[in-house]
């Protein structure tokens, strides 16, 4: 099955009003067109909401996030991804990156009406072209460039997002899964990397949103060096930390790494 851009539920960045279908591309009532690439996926973020010349993952994030993910070391979240959601269900993942979490989740379920958004072209040309059946898009999570209401599920992993923007997307009965870094993920690795090295825990609170579930992954992996090195490149840490450490981890051959996933499930109002 191809990649299917699926109109019904993108308006257009430009003016808001529904885009349709014309062979390989999208137009609005408002003559505004845009074509989608020979992967299967469409640009729909304007220049004015870029921020920089090539905004969100480089080419080489990506080929180290599509190297690392290979070893399935981070698909156990997926699996509890998975539990959370009903099935069929129409999921946004918003800062889908290179699309192994779509590919895992569609193995799950095939039945999951998966849509895609990252504001790195590089990220999503590669995940519509691995992942068939999916519809993907470039915009940024600020502009949302779909209808009101029409998500179960907005996906959110290590990504930042614009409450309103999910609030407006989601079905009013729709839910937010929010996954954000337990207090020690990568807690080896940053204290390798940095001298002063503190709790991390980027839970959030989100003020008018109900939780409804909030569960912990935890768990660690063994890193050869090949892996350690794709995990350091699909990070911000390969800019971030001192190039001295750096360098001498691209001599450490193996590494004990815990992976602490936090994942919240929220919706809009009260019980």
């Amino acid at each position: 099955m191809d990649n299917v851009i699926d109109v019904d539920k993108l308006v257009c960045p430009v003016c808001a009003r529904r885009l349709s279908l014309f062979q390989r591309t999208l137009k609005c009532p408002g003559q505004h067109s845009f074509d989608i690439a020979r992967e299967g996926y469409v640009n729909l973020l304007l220049p004015q909401q870029k921020g920089s010349l090539d905004p969100g993952d480089t080419r080489e994030m990506v080929l180290a996030r599509i190297e690392f993910h290979k070893q399935l070391y981070y698909k156990p979240l997926a699996d509890a991804l998975f539990d959370l959601m009903s099935k069929p269900a129409s999921l946004l993942d918003i800062g889908c990156g290179e699309g192994s979490y779509a590919a895992w989740l569609l193995q799950a379920n095939p039945n999951i009406n998966y849509h895609g958004v990252d504001i790195s072209r590089h990220a999503i040309r590669h995940a519509a072209r691995v992942n068939q059946g999916a519809s993907f898009v470039v915009a940024s999570n600020w502009h949302l460039p779909y209808v009101n209401q029409c998500f179960d599920f907005v996906l959110s992993i290590f990504s930042p997002s614009d409450r309103k923007q999910l609030e407006r997307v989601l079905k009013p009965e729709g839910r937010w899964i929010n996954v954000t870094p337990g207090e020690n993920h990568l807690v080896e690795l940053r204290t390798a990397l940095y001298a002063n090295v503190t709790a991390l825990d980027k839970n959030i609170t989100a003020k008018g949103w109900t939780t409804d579930d909030t569960r912990s992954l935890s768990s660690k992996i063994i890193l050869d060096q090949a892996s350690l090195q794709h995990l350091i490149n699909m990070t911000p840490y390969t800019w971030r930390a001192n190039r001295r450490s750096l360098d001498q981890l691209r001599d450490c051959h193996e590494m004990s790494v815990t992976v602490d996933f936090r994942i919240t499930t929220r919706f809009k109002g009260t019980k």
